[in-house]
Order: structure tokens, then sequence, then C-alpha cells
């Protein structure tokens, strides 16, 4: 269960989320570096009208999944963590790509 109920609201967490990684688990400079870009990426496309779609917020949901394992291998060092950073990267890429494809098309 994720726990917002738009894309932007979800965004808003994912970016905070990240940020409080970066700044208070992160194991070594490069994942900090990686989840301050994330968070960057995630701020770029918070208040665009695709957010608002179905789509969107699926995508915030795995996003939203793929963090929580993201946190459960940071605080047991599984050996995962980079894994778990290019999913989300791909996510958050697949995000923006579709943002950007909506606001084409539809202006």
């Amino acid at each position: 269960m994720v726990p917002f109920s738009n894309g932007k609201g979800g965004i808003l967490q994912l970016s905070s989320m990240w940020r409080t990684y970066e700044r208070n688990r992160a194991a070594s400079p490069e994942i900090a570096y990686r989840l301050g870009k994330l968070s960057d990426r995630l701020d770029t496309v918070v208040d665009r009208i695709f957010i608002k779609t179905v789509k969107a917020y699926h995508l915030v949901c795995e996003c939203w999944q793929l963090s929580g394992h993201l946190a459960a291998d940071l605080d047991q060092d599984t050996g995962q963590v980079y894994r778990r950073l290019t999913e989300i990267e791909r996510c958050v890429d697949d995000l923006v790509c579709k943002t950007n494809e909506f606001r084409v098309k539809a202006g």
C-alpha cells in the first residue's frame, strides 16, 4: 500500500525520502550522489500535467516499491543496493521520458 493518493504527492514524498537516504543512510559517496540525482530528476516533473494520469501514478507506485526494497538493502547491507538504484533510475527515466512525450503531444 502506498501512502499517497496522487502522483504529485508521491513524487514529493519520494524526493524527500531519497534526500533523507542521501544524508543519513548512504554507505558510499556514489550511492549518495545517485540518490541526489534521482531526487533532482523527480523535481523536474512534479508540476507537469502528466503526473495526474493513471499511468504516471503507476510509475510512481513502482518507484515507491523499489525504494522500499532499497531502504531494506541499505539497512541490511545485502549487496543489492546498486542493482536497486539502477532499477529505480530506469523507472524515473521512464517517468521523465513519458512526461516529456505527453507534454509534446499535448502542446
